[in-house]
Parts: structure tokens; C-alpha cells; sequence
């Protein structure tokens, strides 16, 4: 049985859907690195002091530049206008990404 490994790991949302996700893969040893994208600063902030995250970004384009896994874990209410029209082509481009490097976890 192969395990999976994830070397970079994205969570859009660092709250408690995407906080919890996070830090089960970190306890199971299955990804190295996290980034946490948010809205404030003061979140990102907490998500790292309590060692959810490892690096913060406010810029989801840049974050998940070479991503992995990306992790959508908003509300679903913001889904609709916050996360999915924004930030489609980000997602896209990860499809494409993941077509290119079949071994790695990604966006299916």
C-alpha cells in the first residue's frame, strides 16, 4: 500500500473546515508544507501561531503556484460569489497542472 505525500498543501479558508483538514494531515505525516490563504491578516496570524499553517498569503494566485492539493474550506454560502467565480482559473490551471504530473494529488 502506497501512502500518500503531499509537499504542498493549500487551504483557502483556515477556519474550522480548513483548520481541521490541515492539521489531521499534519498529525498523520501525509503533507510537509501548509499555506493558509484568507481574507485578514488576524486569522492567518492565529492559523500559524497555533502551527495550523506554515506560511500565510492573502494572494491565492501566488499560493498555489505548485500546489499539490488545494483545499477549498469556506462556508458553503461564499462558495458561490467569494471562492468558485474568483478563483476558477487558479483551479483550472492546477487540472492542467495535475494532467502533467499524474503522480501528485490535485484537483480532480
Amino acid at each position: 500500500m502506497t501512502s500518500l505525500r503531499i509537499n504542498k498543501l493549500v487551504i483557502v479558508g483556515v477556519g474550522l473546515i480548513g483548520g481541521s483538514f490541515a492539521l489531521a494531515l499534519k498529525k498523520a505525516r501525509a503533507v510537509k508544507h501548509v499555506v493558509g490563504v484568507g481574507r485578514t491578516r488576524k486569522n492567518l496570524n492565529a492559523a500559524l501561531k497555533l502551527g495550523v499553517i506554515d506560511e500565510a498569503s492573502q494572494d491565492i494566485a501566488k499560493a498555489v503556484r505548485d500546489a499539490d492539493m488545494v483545499l477549498i474550506g469556506t462556508p458553503v454560502g461564499q462558495m458561490a460569489g467569494d471562492v468558485q467565480l474568483k478563483n476558477q482559473p487558479f483551479l483550472l490551471g492546477l487540472r492542467a497542472q495535475q494532467r502533467h504530473h499524474p503522480g501528485h494529488a490535485g484537483v480532480q
